[in-house]
């Protein structure tokens, strides 16, 4: 059962332009940086994402998107809550004293259940 994990990021106003390719780099990096509890192998089936471009102005100040994929929920279940290479990545762009995120907004799902 795939696991769909939407983020929808805001960033601190005036963030540069350097500082936001080390978030998504970072973002992208997860893919091979989280580590399967068990196997120790790279879990993240698959990961997209790129800067918003909608014309409909209901952003609410979210200016980047991701869409990460996971075979289970017990994968995503790991990676939100226990996986270190994620953890570190929260404190360093959300929570940290140099964090660039002033939001975010996670939504998860498994596609068609409803």
């Amino acid at each position: 059962m795939t696991v769909k994990h939407i983020v929808l990021f805001e960033l601190k106003p005036g963030t540069d332009a350097a500082s936001k390719k080390k978030l998504c780099d970072a973002m992208y990096g997860l893919k091979d940086k989280c580590a399967h509890p068990t196997t120790k192998k790279p879990y993240v089936r698959s990961m997209s994402g790129g800067k918003d471009m909608s014309v409909e102005g209901l952003q609410h100040g979210h200016s980047h998107a991701f869409i990460v994929e996971f075979d289970s929920v017990a994968d995503r279940d790991y990676y939100a809550k226990e996986d270190a290479a994620h953890q570190a990545f929260i404190v360093d762009f959300f929570t940290g004293p140099d964090a660039i995120l002033k939001g975010a907004t996670v939504v998860d799902f498994v596609p068609d259940e409803f």
